[in-house]
């Protein structure tokens, strides 16, 4: 099998790369294409993970699936942060989306906000990456919706009128939706999940005050064990 895996961030590449590396070292290439830069990696003799560094933004997430379908993937995972759009979401929590939506896009009032003419309101998560992903729930994932949009939501005003529109959302990203489109027009599996660094609409929230030390090994080794997972168990074939 090969699964393809999706960061925006350099931060997140790097930790996830160097992290992989450290015990699968088959394969060290650096690669570049459509402005995305991947590395092959080999857990298994007969199976590879392709890691690629897509961007920020909805743009580059759509560019890094597509490449990665180009590439001839079987299924793409998308691992990153996210802002907590709930009154009682807590920093550092997992959410894994169980369903993808807009929350930055209107055309017209003949369509459900956040839905693009001629597109899916919402696109869902693979049923079998999600059930394996389920696993997460002991170490306090929550599992819901991720609202994608071009934006970075840092004022209440903001993220409280995005949950106004979109009440079910969990957390707010910028690619995960993006990408959930590509994969459905594809028909290529997909699943996205997030670690929340910031959660604006929780007064109580405590800052993560060392996020960016922290949370990006948290998710590697999220993501690590999630993919091993879905290597021994994932049969979409």
């Amino acid at each position: 099998m090969k699964i393809g895996v999706i960061v925006a961030m350099d931060k997140e590449f790097s930790i996830i790369s160097q992290s992989w590396l450290s015990e699968h070292i088959e394969q060290r290439y650096l690669m570049e294409r459509n402005g995305c830069r991947y590395m092959h990696l080999q857990p298994t003799e007969t199976d590879e993970v392709i890691l690629m560094q897509c961007g920020i933004g909805k743009v580059n997430g759509a560019i890094g699936a597509m490449t990665l379908i180009e590439l001839g993937v079987d299924c793409i995972i998308s691992s990153g942060v996210a802002g907590g759009s709930s009154a009682n979401a807590v920093t550092g929590t997992i959410i894994v989306g169980k369903y993808y939506q807009y929350h930055d896009v209107y055309c017209g009032q003949e369509v459900k906000k956040g839905q693009v003419q001629g597109e899916e309101p919402f696109f869902s998560a693979d049923e079998g990456l999600y059930k394996i992903a389920q696993d997460m729930e002991s170490k306090g994932a929550v599992f819901g919706t991720i609202s994608t949009g071009d934006q970075f939501v840092d004022k209440k005003e903001h993220m409280t009128y995005i949950v106004n529109d979109h009440p079910d959302t969990l957390a707010v990203d910028m690619e995960s939706c993006a990408i959930a489109q590509v994969c459905h027009k594809c028909n290529k599996p997909f699943i996205s999940f997030r670690i929340l660094s910031d959660s604006i609409l929780n007064p109580n929230a405590v800052p993560y005050t060392d996020f960016w030390e922290r949370a990006p090994l948290f998710m590697a080794s999220n993501t690590m064990c999630y993919v091993t997972k879905v290597i021994k168990e994932y049969k979409p074939f």
